[in-house]
């Protein structure tokens, strides 16, 4: 199996791999896999949801977003302002190696959302709230994991969860 592929890396620049079987090999051969984000992809990256929600306060997804290596959000994306976001059915991919979402704000609703992969080591694994009023609204949580709380874990606050589902 040979295929030949453009990426984008988190600096912006493109670069074009091949694939040869399992191995890959980058041509400029300083850009690591985990830092590729494939041109093609209809996924964004936790950076740019990040970028959404740091902005905006009422939110409809148009994609689905997947965690590409963002060392920077690996304890999930900060939520400290009131919002509500419209998943519009999309997922939240966190590809198990990070937490998606870290909320401290009240008033917070997330709907038609569908959490994949969450992955915290020490507890916490998809959303951790801490404090804060935070409503689920038919949302749906798949393959999340951690020591404790893989799907939801709320701290001081209340969590309110209506046609949610949990796998």
């Amino acid at each position: 199996c040979v295929g030949i592929g453009a990426y984008r890396a988190a600096n912006g620049m493109i670069f074009w791999a091949q694939s040869l079987g399992i191995r890959e090999i980058y041509m400029d051969n300083k850009t690591s896999p985990q830092n590729l984000t494939p041109l093609n992809s209809s996924k964004k990256t936790f950076s740019d949801l990040n970028m959404l929600i740091q902005n905006g306060s009422d939110i409809t997804l148009q994609s689905d977003y997947v965690y590409w290596n963002d060392s920077s959000l690996i304890d999930g994306i900060l939520i400290e302002k009131s919002l509500t976001i419209d998943g519009l059915g999309h997922t939240i991919d966190a590809n198990d190696k990070a937490r998606i979402f870290n909320i401290t704000a009240d008033n917070v609703l997330l709907k038609n959302i569908n959490f994949a992969n969450g992955f915290s080591s020490y507890g916490h694994g998809a959303i951790y709230a801490q404090g804060c009023n935070l409503t689920l609204l038919n949302c749906s949580f798949n393959s999340n994991s951690a020591s404790y709380g893989a799907a939801l874990s709320s701290n001081g606050g209340n969590a309110t969860l209506f046609g949610c589902s949990f796998n």
